[in-house]
């Protein structure tokens, strides 16, 4: 165990956090989240914004953490070029981004109506995948084979090794499951 007096580098940090160890990681996080967090609340002025960067910033150091480049034993140059690179990427996100500022009301309704069908249409598939899940495996890869890769009902007989009709009935059969369940939810 490191004493007190003794600051282990940020190297040794990061060779550890390539290691997954958790700790290790936690003190490099404790050294260097305030200048990050800081750096992209400059750049971005929005708190939620900033920590959602800033968050990204150690993600990414945890995932590359034996390639992290050190500048006088330091990894603070490193996380700040990958902070202004996020922050970069945030800003051109939140310019893409529909503003509903200047829409007339039409437009703006229009808009909220799309994104509530859209958050509609993401909870009902993953309650459909949820129902999949619960399906014979065979019927789960004739499902994912057809329905979500587009593959035919001869490609997906040859990969799963049934017959052609095999396929047909458990497709059927997912299908009828789903309609049973969820009738027409859209």
């Amino acid at each position: 165990m490191v004493g007190e007096t003794e600051r282990r580098s940020d190297r040794e940090l990061l060779d550890a956090s390539s290691r997954r160890n958790e700790h290790a990681f936690w003190e490099f996080y404790h050294r260097h989240a305030e200048v990050v967090f800081a750096a992209a609340l400059d750049e971005l002025a929005d708190e939620d914004e900033a920590q959602e960067v800033a968050q990204h910033v150690f993600e990414t150091a945890w995932r590359k953490a034996s390639k992290v480049r050190m500048v006088a034993g330091s990894a603070e140059a490193w996380l700040m070029l990958t902070c202004r690179n996020l922050v970069a990427n945030k800003k051109r996100s939140l310019q893409r981004r529909p503003s509903v500022e200047g829409l007339d009301d039409a437009a703006a309704s229009m808009l909220e109506t799309r994104t509530a069908q859209r958050a509609r249409d993401q909870q009902l598939l993953a309650q459909v995948e949820d129902e999949i899940a619960g399906m014979p495996v065979l019927d789960q890869h004739v499902y994912r084979a057809v329905l979500v890769e587009g593959r035919s009902y001869e490609e997906t007989a040859a990969s799963l090794e049934i017959s052609v009709p095999s396929v047909g009935k458990r497709l059927h059969r997912v299908r009828a499951r789903i309609r049973d369940r969820f009738g027409d939810e859209r």
